[in-house]
């Protein structure tokens, strides 16, 4: 077919995607992670990710907070819901999606802060005054006002690697 694009010549394929995200508030700021090449390269997230087949929400965010930044997490309190569908457009040339997105109080960290192995993602506290300069992921919508709101607490105990 001349003309037409991939998102109107084939079917979509929505699915639901459950993730498990990880709040961490310190007194160095937020730990957030810097999204590499992709579709979302440049865009600041939360620690966090799909949950697996038969992971607890609560095991994922301690999977993803280490996998993404190296620090052990305690995971605290379900603190809100994320709920938002993202449709297949010119735009978004890739099949529907319905994120649930879960975000948990992180009460404590260890470790020392890396940056994600084998990609070009980057982990890093940054100060909530600064997250106005920021461009934010889709999925940190919810996440932002619960950490710019200072009811998350993470007691820091992580150390920054020699970057």
């Amino acid at each position: 077919m001349v003309g037409v694009s991939r998102w109107d010549a084939e079917p979509d394929n929505p699915t639901v995607r459950v993730s498990a995200y990880g709040l961490c508030v310190g007194p160095r700021g937020a730990l957030l992670v810097r999204m590499g090449a992709g579709r979302f390269e440049g865009e600041w997230t939360v620690p966090g990710g799909q949950v697996e087949w038969g992971e607890h929400p609560e095991d994922a965010v301690r999977r993803e907070v280490f996998e993404e930044t190296g620090l052990t997490a305690e995971v605290g309190p379900l603190l809100g819901v994320f709920s938002r569908g993202f449709v297949r457009s010119e735009e978004r040339p890739f099949d529907s999606v319905h994120v649930v997105g879960l975000y948990y109080g992180v009460t404590r960290v260890e470790g020392v802060l890396r940056d994600e192995p084998g990609t070009d993602h980057r982990a890093a506290w940054v100060p909530i005054g600064e997250f106005r300069d920021r461009v934010f992921s889709a999925i940190l919508e919810g996440a932002g006002e619960l950490l710019e709101a200072g009811g998350i607490l993470t007691d820091d105990r992580s150390h920054i690697s020699g970057r």
